[in-house]
């Protein structure tokens, strides 16, 4: 609060700068879209409508009519800009939830690269970087992993986010317990 206000203060003597940071309302939740990747599920046409239209009211009013409360001058050219501006932010907010999706705006070598959630595993006899299998890829567990994969000929694998490969014994026992 205290620093609206201080900015407020200190662009007093530029209303139209004024009118135009107020007015970037929708601004926001495009970045915000754009920074997550989602649509935002409540933006209908009629929402974003009637809502751009009730906001542009009062700041049109300000600047169109020449005996408003503030006593500002008619600025029909600001008036247009404020019009302008704001469509364009309901434009660019509807179109984030079309098909092209909330990035669309965005260059594709700015993007950053998906997540691959369908890996494949592992193939048999893949060697790694520095040794066999999935041993190379936990270096700190390479002799506990070579025995594993030793012991477990034949046996399902898998290989986790992490590229971490796991390996399910088939016929694996649990350890029995004290007594």
């Amino acid at each position: 609060l205290a620093t609206s206000m201080w900015l407020m203060w200190q662009l007093r003597s530029l209303p139209g700068l004024m009118l135009f940071i107020a007015a970037s309302f929708w601004l926001p939740q495009i970045v915000e879209c754009a920074v997550r990747g989602v649509r935002w599920t409540a933006a209908t046409p009629r929402y974003v409508g009637s809502v751009t239209l009730a906001r542009l009211f009062l700041p049109l009013y300000v600047v169109l009519c020449p005996y408003n409360l503030l006593r500002a001058p008619v600025r029909p050219g600001l008036a247009l800009l404020l019009v302008v501006w704001q469509a364009a932010q309901a434009a660019l907010l509807l179109m984030q939830q079309g098909r092209r999706g909330p990035r669309f705006f965005i260059p594709k070598w700015l993007l950053p690269q998906p997540y691959d959630y369908h890996r494949h595993a592992l193939p048999r006899g893949h060697a790694g970087a520095g040794g066999s299998d999935a041993a190379s890829l936990l270096p700190g567990w390479r002799g506990r992993v070579q025995r594993v994969l030793r012991a477990a000929a034949g046996a399902v694998r898998a290989v986790t986010a992490a590229l971490h490969a796991a390996t399910g014994l088939l016929g694996w026992q649990p350890r029995a317990g004290p007594g």
